[in-house]
């Protein structure tokens, strides 16, 4: 399996940092856009290079901008279902403190 690497800005030079995959690499290449670091790049360190294979700036800006979203509409879902689960435990603490209750008879005249 191919090493990738990530090329980024720091100041006035250009570093690389060094993935043992693909994907690792794009996960390290998000990291750095979430500290507001300039990324330029991902691709294979050596080998032939498909053209596909290289990540650019503008694609890893779209990768990152859809790993957020995904997180987002993840806590929301997480968050939903934490509700519903109270509610209903709720609504059945309700209904089992009441059926603990006595019924009662009323009697007419």
């Amino acid at each position: 399996m191919p090493r990738w690497y990530v090329s980024y800005r720091a100041g006035a030079t250009t570093v690389m940092s060094l993935a043992k995959s693909r994907d690792e690499a794009i996960s390290a290449g998000c990291a750095l856009l979430d500290q507001k670091i300039n990324v330029q790049e991902i691709r294979p360190l050596l080998g032939m290079r498909d053209p596909g294979d290289v990540i650019d700036s503008v694609e890893i800006r779209k990768l990152h901008a859809m790993r957020i979203q995904t997180e987002w509409i993840a806590r929301r879902r997480a968050s939903s279902r934490r509700r519903v689960r109270r509610r209903l435990s709720n609504r059945q603490g309700a209904v089992s403190s009441l059926s603990s209750c006595r019924p009662r008879t009323f009697q007419g005249d």
